[in-house]
Order: structure tokens, then sequence, then C-alpha cells
């Protein structure tokens, strides 16, 4: 599938073993038909990093991980990236645990916080993030976490003009560049789906004030 080597397509089939299994014990995702799960949620986070040609060696963190997606995706993906995934559902941060063990994916890590706890480390090469919050909060709970020259990778659907135009304060305040957009495609059972991986630099240091108390960037969005 996509750009997977032979030995990743092994694990990618029995990590979606596992999601289905885990869905029928808990809320993990919205459907558990296989052939859903690889258009709809691996594909969609692996086509646009192989599309593009994108390489990740670095070391990143995934904000709000869920049932792995994006971070789990990534990491086979990229088996020689350093990811730590920030969950702060217990159940869904109990699951990844086991994922992680079961496929032995070593320079894997999960968190059970709220990315926020992570505080003001400026020392990650990338972050990443999928169907998790609006994109001026994604830049805020970001830009504390990279070093500058660091990239944010988040991952939009068709409003995603409407999300760049109301994050425009957001970006500049905290010393991002604009963002590449970077579209793509692809056919489930006759529907097109059109998505859009939105890739920003880090260009300044980020202001002391951040990160804010846990919660205040989705309540008060910059």
């Amino acid at each position: 599938m996509l750009g997977f080597s032979e030995e990743m397509e092994t694990v990618l089939d029995h990590y979606v073993d596992m999601i289905i299994e885990e869905s029928h014990r808990q809320n993990l995702i919205r459907f558990v038909d296989r052939e859903e799960i690889l258009a709809k949620h691996v594909q969609d986070i692996a086509l646009p990093f192989f599309a593009n040609n994108i390489e990740f060696t670095g070391k990143g963190v995934d904000i709000g991980s869920g049932a792995g997606f994006p971070g789990i995706i990534l990491k086979l993906c990229f088996p020689k990236a350093s990811l730590r995934l920030y969950e702060s559902e217990k159940k869904k941060a109990a699951f990844l645990l086991r994922v992680v063990g079961q496929l032995d994916l070593t320079g894997c890590e999960v968190v059970a916080e709220r990315i926020e706890s992570a505080g003001r480390s400026e020392s990650y090469d990338a972050v990443f993030s999928r169907a998790v919050a609006g994109l001026p909060t994604l830049l805020e709970y970001a830009a504390p976490l990279l070093e500058i020259g660091g990239k944010a990778y988040f991952f939009k659907g068709p409003k995603y003009l409407e999300e760049i135009e109301k994050s425009e304060r957001a970006r500049r305040l905290l010393g991002w560049e604009s963002p590449e957009i970077l579209p793509y495609s692809f056919v489930y059972r006759g529907e097109t789906y059109h998505h859009y991986l939105l890739v920003y630099r880090k260009g300044k240091k980020t202001p002391e004030k951040f990160p804010r108390r846990p919660g205040t960037a989705v309540r008060e969005p910059l």
C-alpha cells in the first residue's frame, strides 16, 4: 500500500486488526471496516507525505493521537523517526501503549497527558496533528515545542482556507511563516475526497508567555 515496505505492510495489518478488536470494546473510531480504515485513515495520512517525497528521521510530537492517527501511521512511514504521542484520554492512551508494545515500535513513546504538559522545550523538529482542534489552537500548541526552523504538519479538509484566515493573528503573534499548502485527493467507493496538508515553518522564537494554562488555547484562541 502506497510507499510502505513489505515489513511495514505486515505491521500495518496487525495494527488494523488491533483497532478493529479494540473498537468492539470502546468507541475508538467511528467505523471498524478494514477497507474504510485503510482508505480514510491510513491512506489519508500517508498519501501527502509519500506523494510529496517528504522524509522524516528526526524528533517529532503527535498532538492528540487518538487511535494512533496520525502518530502510529507516521511511525510506520518513517521507522527511523523518534515520535512522542500525546493522548489525554486514558483509555486511548492505554491502547496506544499496547500498540507500541505489540508492534515493537522502538523510538515511539506514549504520554497520557494534555499537550500543554510538554511545556516549552523548543527542541523538536516536527509537530503533527489531525482532527484535534482549529488552526489558532494548533499553532499555539505547536510553537513552544519546535526549534526555530522546525515544521508543523496539520491535516485539514475543504474548509482549510477559512481556518487559515482565522488563524492569521495567531500565526504572526507566534512567529510562524506563511503555510505551504499541499493538496491531495483519493477515491473511496466512488467518492473523491479532497484534503490538504498544511505545513508551517517556525521562523522566530516563541513569546515567553506560551504555552498558556491547560485548556486556555481552546477556550480563548488567539
